[in-house]
């Protein structure tokens, strides 16, 4: 049975720092007993969201260094929550139309899957901007 935990990390400004993230949340899921398959969706999401912040996110003041932070929180009953933040200029991922999948890769318009596939992974996702930061939260239920 799944155990209570919180799990917290200051990421770095470069796409390196994606293995060590997705190692430490294998060590805290094996330490709180969280399936296989949420290991997985988690690590998928992660690696969507940081790489997009550490790739497309500026701080509005040029002179501040970008600033990540990440909170993953196991409920008892193996529920998941997520929570991403970074000091980038605002931006709502999720204001963006899900992409038209059913039509072929050649016609589709670049970009956008990354945050659909989060989307289809989480059993929500929410997005606000307070203190001056990008917060975005996702969470996985039981049946993930």
């Amino acid at each position: 049975m799944a155990t209570k935990g919180t799990l917290e990390l200051q990421i770095s400004d470069h796409l390196s720092e994606l293995e060590g993230v997705s190692e430490t949340m294998e060590n805290f899921a094996e330490e709180h007993q969280l399936g296989f398959a949420v290991v997985t969706k988690v690590n998928i999401i992660l690696d969507e969201v940081l790489s997009n912040i550490i790739k497309y996110g500026e701080t509005a003041d040029k002179s501040l260094s970008k600033s990540i932070g990440l909170v993953v929180e196991s409920g008892e009953n193996g529920s998941l929550q997520i929570t991403v933040s970074d000091n980038c200029a605002p931006f709502n991922p999720l204001e963006r139309d899900d992409p038209d999948t059913s039509t072929d890769l050649e016609s589709r318009e670049i970009g956008g899957l990354g945050i659909y596939l989060v989307k289809k992974l989480a059993n929500s996702v929410t997005y606000e901007w307070r203190a001056n930061k990008n917060i975005l939260k996702i969470e996985l239920g039981t049946d993930s």
